[in-house]
């Protein structure tokens, strides 16, 4: 960005001031008054500081115009990657139309939706097809797209996607995990019912739901962070995960653990990119243990 004529000049005298043989310059005697080596705002050599900021700040000028010239041609011939398409959807505008191009001509940030998105390619009915999973934002809580705007972001990515491109757009409440396990706690801090004996307040829900809020949006479910998510509530010595389930909505059950069925995936991928935990199904079988 191109500096004020103010800001060079500033610039070139506080340079000036900083070089001895150009200290005389500042002399303002009676007979130098109207010298040339006059310190005076009208000084030939103030004058000529002038001239060149302003020269300076021409070409600084034309600079950025020059640069934006330059941006713009990059952005119109870069190779449309996943995390093109990805920038694309987190720029959509709710209530705004394109006009035949791929970008808005007003950026609104209020109208822009999208909190969070994720490009996949994968096959679909035997061609390749980009899966773009989206969500919004309801206050703290993430929330799918209402069925209009799901058809208006749905249109929006077929406009700006290079031709021929296959888009399936996909925004669904959370999938539903459902744990059953044994855990062992410190009974002098925790009660039979999983709740801290001081406070009232529960000690591995909140462990847990920390520990979903923190993944990155439509990331892989880890058992093993899972479980390390788990033993760090205090009071909670050692969580046995016993059975880990995963419920897309609308979807089919997936068991990702089941040590009685020899069930056991490590990796997980949430059919809506992100997970809420199911309490009203959680099975936590509590077991006092006494370390000390």
């Amino acid at each position: 960005m191109s500096r004020s004529i103010n800001q060079i000049q500033e610039e070139i005298l506080s340079l000036k001031s900083a070089v001895t043989a150009l200290q005389p310059l500042d002399i303002l005697t009676t007979q130098e008054q109207h010298a040339a080596q006059s310190g005076s705002k009208v000084a030939q050599w103030r004058l000529m500081v002038w001239v060149v900021a302003v020269a300076i700040w021409v070409l600084e000028k034309l600079f950025d115009v020059f640069r934006a010239e330059i941006d713009q041609r990059i952005a119109k011939t870069r190779p449309h990657t996943k995390g093109w398409y990805r920038e694309k959807a987190l720029q959509f505008q709710k209530g705004y139309t394109l006009h035949r191009k791929d970008y808005y001509d007003v950026i609104d940030e209020s109208a822009r939706i999208i909190k969070y998105a994720s490009v996949r390619k994968l096959i679909l009915s035997g061609r390749g097809t980009l899966l773009i999973k989206v969500v919004k934002t309801d206050g703290d809580n993430l929330t799918p797209l209402t069925a209009s705007e799901s058809l208006s972001f749905a249109a929006y990515m077929d406009e700006v996607a290079d031709l021929g491109t296959f888009i399936k757009v996909v925004s669904l409440p959370a999938d539903k995990l459902v744990l059953e396990a044994d855990v062992y706690y410190d009974p002098q801090l925790i009660d039979a019912n999983g709740n801290y004996i001081k406070t009232g307040a529960p000690a591995l829900v909140p462990a847990v739901e920390a520990y979903l809020q923190s993944m990155d949006f439509d990331s892989r479910l880890i058992l093993t962070k899972l479980t390390d998510a788990m033993q760090s509530a205090k009071g909670i010595y050692y969580p046995v995960l016993k059975k880990v389930k995963a419920t897309p909505f609308g979807g089919v059950e997936n068991v990702v653990l089941d040590l009685g069925a020899d069930i056991y995936q490590e990796f997980t991928e949430p059919a809506s990119g992100w997970y809420q935990l199911d309490q009203t199904a959680l099975q936590i079988n509590y077991l006092p243990l006494n370390e000390s």
